[in-house]
């Protein structure tokens, strides 16, 4: 349930004046205009959504503030613009949080390629003043500060001597793409997990990643029976007993979005709406959606926090349901 915004319609009290509790949903409203950079021009102002200006002319924020208070919000409003609830942000922010997880150090190796290439060197330390165009030039440098570290070397070179030794039945040949979000059916999961465990020669990586999905296919058989509309497109508890886990809990051949479904059952603490008792869990399956929803905007984005205007208005969908109002739906 979204927050009460009936406040918006009920500009003056009893006697006729200045609502107080009017006053102050402006001013938080007002609030979060300016902590959003995306929706003021180059000048400093705004679309006006009173009911003179009707969201159709622009002006400073002071001036957009004074005619709120002297003619209150534009009929129909809350119908143009969607105020997410507690229960959206909590989505939004572990929807992005978990992309992200998946997608940022993707990003940054790609722009320290990119700077490698530039700079015509093979030394970190020769690629500040390189980096994306969409990254201010300090947090590139502070980053490029950060790989000269000893520490993030050293870890650096763990993880590659970790991945060397990794058994090749835990290795794909996906990419970054996780074999979650490529599946959607009980087919489309086997194609995909024998293209992403095969050789270019169509070999599998390993006597064991056949072993396992052959396992599987015989359990699910065995369980369901032989007819393929009796069967579910992935049991995971199946699969999780023939593939296994790894020393982080993950299991093998799900991927991230999907072995949250196994190992994460604890419900998203959640802030109370106010006049709301109770709050609606996020379940599982609607992260999963909904992170499918926003990878395809979020490999080509990076963090708010260092990227210019431009970019920022390519996350502002997102970024939204976490700070409590989002953009018109309708222009």
């Amino acid at each position: 349930m979204a927050p009460n915004r009936s406040w918006m319609s009920r500009r003056q009290d009893y006697t006729g004046h200045l609502s107080e509790k009017f006053k102050k949903g402006v001013v938080e409203f007002i609030d979060f205009v300016e902590r959003n950079p995306t929706v003021i021009d180059s000048l400093g102002r705004i679309l006006c959504p009173c009911t003179k200006c009707n969201n159709r002319l622009t002006d400073e924020i002071f001036w957009v503030e004074k005619h709120l208070c002297d003619h209150g919000f534009m009929e129909g409003f809350l119908e143009k613009h969607e105020f997410a609830s507690n229960y959206d942000k909590a989505m939004a922010k572990i929807v992005w949080n978990r992309t992200m997880l998946d997608r940022y150090r993707d990003i940054l190796k790609r722009a320290r390629k990119r700077a490698f290439k530039e700079a015509n060197s093979t030394s970190i330390a020769d690629i500040k003043g390189y980096g994306s165009k969409a990254m201010k030039v300090d947090v590139w440098n502070g980053l490029v500060d950060h790989w000269l570290d000893s520490k993030w070397k050293n870890k650096s070179v763990a993880s590659q001597k970790n991945r060397a030794a990794t058994p090749a039945h835990k290795l794909h040949t996906a990419g970054p793409i996780s074999f979650g979000l490529l599946a959607n059916t009980r087919e489309e999961r086997k194609l995909i997990y024998d293209d992403v465990h095969k050789k270019k020669s169509g070999e599998y990586v390993s006597e064991v990643s056949k072993e396992i999905i052959d396992l599987y296919d015989e359990e699910i058989s065995q369980k369901y029976g032989e007819d393929l509309l009796d069967q579910p497109e992935v049991d995971h508890d199946v699969w999780t007993e023939v593939a296994g886990t790894n020393k982080k809990g993950q299991v093998h051949g799900l991927g991230r979005n999907l072995d949250i479904d196994i190992h994460d059952h604890r419900n998203v603490p959640l802030p109370e709406d106010t006049g709301v008792s109770t709050v609606k869990p996020v379940s599982q399956a609607d992260i999963t959606e909904a992170i499918k929803e926003a990878l395809p905007n979020a490999i080509n984005a990076m963090l708010p926090s260092v990227v210019n205007e431009a970019i920022q208005s390519n996350l502002l969908s997102l970024l939204s349901k976490i700070l409590g109002f989002s953009q018109e739906k309708d222009h």
